[in-house]
């Protein structure tokens, strides 16, 4: 596979592109192949620019046969759908990362509803301020969740729901690194993030945190010592802090092998309106036997009782495999619960770590393989819903892509328990006020056939459910969507789709159907 990546590379600086695609076209490989020199020559353009700014418009018609999700008397609805958007790429100098918005109008013909506006945003960029020196990390989110776990789950296209809103988040976080007379390397870093919910069921919150980190190595040993502390504030909730100072020595017997060992100390007011101290301690082991298998483990014993950290992932030449499983503490940076943010584009980027090495025209790679397969990028499974105080949240995550001449199939699945660490938080009201255990479980099968060189069909089925907990009932969803793709033009794309939709619930069920059809414009 990856000699013939290489043939195809040489070929693209000595052939015409014309002779180029019908080489590509007759190879066995083509389904993944065809890509690279798309991806090679758009990667080229905007290395010599430096900044690459794309406007991009997509136009929409879909119809739904239960506007209201409601199980009687159900409703039809036309949507149509103008969303402009822009898509930023940096590659070189001291600014490089990417970010995508688009602002969706739906018009609903349907009276009682109107325009529903929706905002989508994904931005991630880091700066260098001072060579090799000071840095500054940006990251900003905007999506669509779930306020409760227990409500009626919406789909896209429906009319405006309860149960819905709009999460912005947006985080900065500063650090600077060196060197203190050739023995240790030190890192200071700040960071700041905010939250903000268009729900007025569903405070805003504010993170900040400040740490110092020195670490140094002699021959096998190293050591490390930091200090840091974490601040979690809600608006109608409580402010808490936590505290830790320790340190650690790492021992690695051999390259592909690394064990530490850590202690300090740990004193926070999450459990208690005071500040309690306690010990903390914890190992790990990070295991790499090749560069396609990756082996991390963490164990920790905190203020709450135990945390893990599991990762196992491992790439073959078509295909990577990926579980983790972790149990920790979390303040709901992203204003939610139980929501991971593992998708569909990190699984198939680390696949392609070996397709392409750099992580920035890999990012072109991934993006238009998905693209052209009829993949959601932004895909993922988590569930999740909005929390007003800081949580314990377990998980569990398995992910499968397989990539065969013509056909990509992406298995995912996952399993949560979320429950609440601050039991003095008052003035609010969510999924954990109301009960002391949530769990969801999931799972999302995809399956992408490449039809012709230019036109893809992909099959999805997805199921979202959440356990009964006390006194309240759970739901489940399952959503079956078809869809076909087809690139009419170099910047003109053509999408239509089918959708089935069950959600039972003891209070109020549903099932809906949909299909839609959208038309997008790079320019």
């Amino acid at each position: 596979m990856q000699s013939r990546l290489a043939s195809v590379a040489r070929l693209r600086k000595t052939v015409s592109p014309s002779a180029l695609n019908l080489c590509l076209r007759s190879s066995a490989t083509a389904a993944l192949v065809a890509l690279v020199p798309m991806a090679s020559q758009a990667q080229d353009g905007a290395s010599a620019r430096g900044l690459s700014i794309t406007p991009l418009l997509s136009l929409g018609q879909s119809f739904t046969d239960n506007r209201d999700l409601r199980s009687v008397g159900k409703e039809w609805d036309a949507v149509t759908l103008i969303s402009p958007g822009v898509r930023v790429v940096s590659r070189t100098g001291r600014v490089q990362g990417t970010l995508d918005y688009s602002l969706a109008a739906q018009v609903h013909a349907q009276g009682g509803v109107g325009t529903e506006v929706q905002n989508s945003l994904s931005a991630a960029f880091s700066a260098e301020a001072i060579e090799n020196r000071a840095f500054v990390d940006v990251r900003a989110s905007i999506a669509q969740q779930s306020i409760s776990a227990f409500g009626v789950q919406a789909v896209q296209g429906s009319s405006p729901v309860a149960n819905r809103t709009e999460v912005a988040t947006v985080s900065v976080s500063p650090f600077i690194r060196g060197n203190i007379a050739g023995v240790a390397d030190v890192e200071a870093r700040a960071s700041h993030s905010i939250t903000h919910s268009r729900s007025n069921e569903s405070p805003d919150s504010t993170a900040s945190s400040v740490s110092l980190r020195a670490s140094g190595r002699v021959g096998a040993i190293g050591w490390s010592a930091d200090a840091s502390e974490q601040t979690s504030d809600y608006d109608r909730g409580r402010r808490t802090t936590t505290g830790r100072l320790g340190g650690g020595l790492n021992f690695s017997p051999h390259p592909e092998v690394r064990m530490s060992a850590r202690l300090g100390r740990e004193n926070n007011d999450v459990l208690s309106s005071q500040r309690a101290q306690s010990t903390t301690w914890g190992v790990s082991l990070d295991w790499t036997p090749t560069e396609r298998t990756q082996v991390l483990t963490q164990l920790d014993h905190r203020y709450f009782g135990n945390s893990h950290s599991i990762t196992f992932q491992h790439r073959f030449p078509r295909s990577i495999w990926r579980f983790t499983d972790s149990r920790d503490a979390t303040n709901g940076a992203a204003g939610t619960s139980g929501q991971s943010g593992f998708t569909v584009y990190d699984l198939v980027f680390a696949q392609f770590a070996s397709l392409e090495p750099d992580p920035t025209r890999r990012d072109v790679l991934v993006r238009n393989y998905l693209a052209f397969n009829g993949f959601n990028a932004n895909a993922g499974l988590g569930g999740g819903f909005l929390s007003s105080a800081v949580s314990l949240l377990s998980r569990q995550d398995v992910s499968v892509s397989l990539q065969g001449l013509r056909t990509t199939v992406l298995l995912s699945a996952f399993r949560t328990e979320t429950r609440r660490l601050d039991q003095l938080v008052t003035g609010v009201s969510d999924d954990l006020t109301r009960t002391n255990l949530v769990r969801q479980m999931g799972y999302n099968m995809s399956v992408g056939y490449r039809l012709t060189p230019t036109a893809s069909a992909n099959l999805s089925l997805v199921r979202l459910k959440t356990l009964n907990s006390g006194l309240l009932t759970g739901n489940d969803q399952r959503t079956f969507n078809a869809s076909f793709s087809d690139q009419l033009s170099l910047r003109t794309f053509l999408s239509l789709s089918l959708r089935h939709v069950s959600f039972d619930s003891a209070t109020q069920p549903y099932t809906e159907n949909g299909i839609s059809a959208t038309l997008s414009l790079r320019f």
